[in-house]
């Protein structure tokens, strides 16, 4: 069983001998429990991209550009370091060819903070073999309770 606490110590080691910056954390399912969990522990302010930003346009969301994810993202990381999640439901409208060119930007790009994007359905899009890119498999992490079931 893995402990509830500790499964984001391999992670939160690279983090804290790392330069700022953008990094991706794949997942092997949706967890935002532990996404909110991360967050808190490596003390990044966590940022819901689809309900701060995606959410009031309503049905019209899909015509949010990559650039305008840019921007939010640049504002964001302006303030301090960051956990961005849900950034999955933008590049969801995208094709297939944008979404690699800009998680390839993303994780090339000198962003003024640390910045962490947990993904889950375009993890496999994500350039393989780069130090800012760490992926979880489900044998790593703690097992989701009914509760948390429930609240997600």
């Amino acid at each position: 069983m893995i402990d509830e606490n500790n499964w984001v110590i391999p992670f939160k080691t690279i983090i804290n001998t790392s330069a700022a910056g953008a990094y991706i954390v794949n997942f092997p399912e949706y967890r935002p429990d532990l996404f909110l969990f991360m967050a808190r522990s490596l003390g990044l302010t966590y940022f819901d991209f689809r309900t701060e930003v995606m959410s009031p346009y309503g049905w019209d969301a899909h015509q949010l550009t990559i650039e305008e994810l840019d921007e939010r993202l640049l504002q964001e990381t302006g303030k301090g370091n960051i956990m961005v999640c849900n950034v999955e439901a933008l590049l969801a409208t995208k094709e297939t060819d944008e979404r690699k060119k800009w998680l390839q930007d993303f994780l090339s790009r000198q962003w003024p903070k640390t910045i962490v994007l947990p993904l889950c359905l375009y993890s496999h899009e994500v350039p393989e073999s780069l130090a800012n890119v760490y992926t979880f498999e489900n044998e790593d992490l703690p097992e989701q309770s009914f509760v948390n079931r429930l609240l997600m």
